[in-house]
């Protein structure tokens, strides 16, 4: 499988309630793309947590990583034999693998991640992804009020402290 030459990954953020979910759902029914099924938060997690660190033990990156997103138990093992293949040992390489292995698990070629919240990263995922496509989703702040709303039509008392 192709690291990124012959596509580019695709990074969707933007805030919350913006149409993020909506624009993974329209790429994901390409049956060429994998997206997984929660928002990507462990890559902020992740990258945080890993990012800086020396002498890293891949295996416990790796079990921790698995713990902290049960969908990829199941690709343990072939993300560990990707990531001793691809011969990167950095966080971008365990990355690779990791996406890799999922999309694969799919029976998907490409691969993409949505995260509302991702977009503090973007430094990083260009460094690491030069050739990625980031899509950034934005949407008027009443429609994104009135979408807020409805998500808490049944507590109003949690959606006026939002404005408060």
């Amino acid at each position: 499988m192709a690291e990124q030459g012959d596509f580019p990954p695709i990074f969707i953020c933007g805030a919350s309630r913006s149409g993020t979910t909506l624009m993974k759902k329209i790429l994901a029914a390409n049956s060429d793309y994998a997206f997984p099924s929660s928002e990507v938060t462990y890559f902020t997690v992740f990258i945080k947590h890993w990012k800086n660190k020396v002498n890293i033990d891949w295996h416990v990156a790796l079990d921790d990583f698995c713990e902290r997103r049960t969908e990829f138990m199941p690709v343990k093992y072939d993300i560990w034999t990707r990531f001793q293949n691809n011969k990167d040992e950095s966080f971008r390489g365990l990355f690779i693998a990791i996406i890799q292995a999922f999309a694969a698990s799919q029976g998907k070629t490409k691969w993409g991640i949505k995260c509302p919240f991702m977009e503090h990263e973007l430094p990083e995922i260009i460094a690491m992804f030069p050739q990625a496509k980031i899509i950034y989703c934005i949407r008027m702040p009443q429609a994104m009020a009135a979408s807020r709303k409805y998500q808490y039509r049944r507590s109003p008392q949690k959606f006026k402290k939002l404005f408060v």
